[in-house]
């Protein structure tokens, strides 16, 4: 009876071991991913920053390089506003040169001297 005894108790260590190792190389394997996650993480993170910043200068870019168009634009907004405020049911004799100019800075590319009086 204790022949038996002893190879059970040997057999039950021997599956106990087994086990226990099967379950330090599944943490171990689980371990790995979550470092392997992580590394990864990290790597996205550095890129997207990476990008981030390219983004950020090409708008600046882009920005400066649309400056001199607004500018361009507000003055010829400028300008036809100040064409428009002297048209209307109370419009005041425009000179010709007067007009020609802000007839032109309101349609064309570059800002015109705004005249000062009609």
């Amino acid at each position: 009876m204790s022949d038996t005894n002893d190879r059970l108790g040997k057999e039950t260590r021997g599956e106990r071991g087994a086990v226990r190792d099967v379950f330090l190389i599944v943490l171990g394997i689980l371990i790995a991913f979550a470092l392997d996650a992580w590394w990864e993480d990290q790597g996205d993170r550095r890129r997207l920053e990476e990008n981030l910043l390219t983004v950020q200068e090409e708008f600046r870019e882009i920005s400066s390089q649309l400056r001199p168009f607004v500018e361009r634009l507000e003055g010829q907004l400028t300008t036809t506003k100040h064409l428009l405020s002297l048209t209307g049911p109370d419009a005041v004799p425009i000179p010709a040169d007067s007009l020609a100019v802000l007839t032109y800075g309101s349609m064309s590319t570059t800002v015109p001297n705004l005249p000062t009086g009609a």
